[in-house]
């Protein structure tokens, strides 16, 4: 069996760390509002991936994070006049309700990571240097003038008035992004696990920063990583902060989930998957 690995940018043979078992962890979604089809294509992608290895005769560790702690949370709780766990809450209940009907089921200042002190381990899954990196980092990573460089990136944040906090020996604050995965994909499938799965804009900063914060803390981090397209509508990609996305339950209440899932296998899960304008390929009847 051979899959294509971000890290190698190549297909490798797949050796599980276990012989007939395998670890699998995929980032799952930040619950401030409701899922869009992005967010199916990556959930039912994995889904795919876990039950071929299943057929396959493997016995399959499968685990999936869910952020309920984010800025995005808290801007969208102070948005509302609500607070951050009912913001989570109402969009995670929405997320997994949503999944349920394809049929997927999954039961200010802190404490920064300083780049250059890894430099030579930094990288590797973007395939680009440090300098590469520093010269493109404005739109893929945090502005914080307290950052040493551009790519340093919170383990801890310092919390604000009004946010959520917890005690630390740095501190009151909440852990950064990036610790969420790594402490849990390590707690529950150990060193080395076998799949680090995700959606290809995650690739860098996110799983890149997972990588090196554990493997720079000691902890041999995921052997293979393997990353989804984008959906595309009209050549620009769908996210919630372009306002460009269409709801998973919109799409739910016109197609059947079925069709929606053979939609997303039909593409090469690596490549985009594209909704094009209606008559881009012009008038075809007759």
């Amino acid at each position: 069996m051979r899959l294509f690995d971000t890290l190698a940018g190549e297909l490798v043979e797949f050796v599980p760390r276990a012989e007939g078992k395998v670890s699998m962890y995929v980032c799952g979604p930040t619950v401030y509002d409701h899922p869009h089809i992005g967010h199916a294509r990556s959930a039912l992608t994995f889904d795919v991936v876990r039950r071929y290895l299943m057929w396959r005769g493997y016995e399959v560790t499968y685990a999936m994070n869910v952020t309920d702690i984010d800025d995005n949370i808290i801007r969208r709780a102070a948005e509302e006049g609500s607070t951050e766990p009912e913001i989570a809450q109402t969009y995670e209940a929405a997320y997994f309700e949503q999944m349920a009907r394809l049929a997927y089921v999954v039961e200010g200042s802190g404490v920064y990571f300083d780049v250059e002190k890894y430099a030579d381990q930094y990288g590797f899954l973007p395939h680009r240097t440090l300098e590469q990196l520093r010269e493109s980092a404005g739109a893929r990573v945090e502005v914080d003038e307290d950052k040493r460089s551009p790519l340093d990136f919170a383990l801890w944040k310092a919390a604000k008035p009004g946010e959520p906090t917890w005690a630390s020996p740095f501190g009151p604050g909440r852990p950064g992004w990036h610790i969420e995965c790594a402490a849990m994909s390590l707690k529950l499938l150990g060193e080395r696990f076998d799949i680090h799965g995700g959606g290809k804009d995650l690739k860098f900063p996110h799983h890149e920063n997972e990588r090196v914060e554990a493997e720079a803390a000691g902890h041999p981090f995921a052997r293979y990583w393997m990353h989804n397209g984008h959906v595309v509508i009209e050549n620009v990609k769908m996210s919630k902060s372009l306002g460009n996305f269409v709801t998973l339950q919109d799409a739910l209440e016109e197609y059947d989930p079925r069709a929606i899932r053979m939609a997303v296998l039909q593409t090469l899960y690596r490549g985009a998957l594209r909704r094009r304008p209606p008559g881009e390929y012009g008038d075809r009847r007759g």
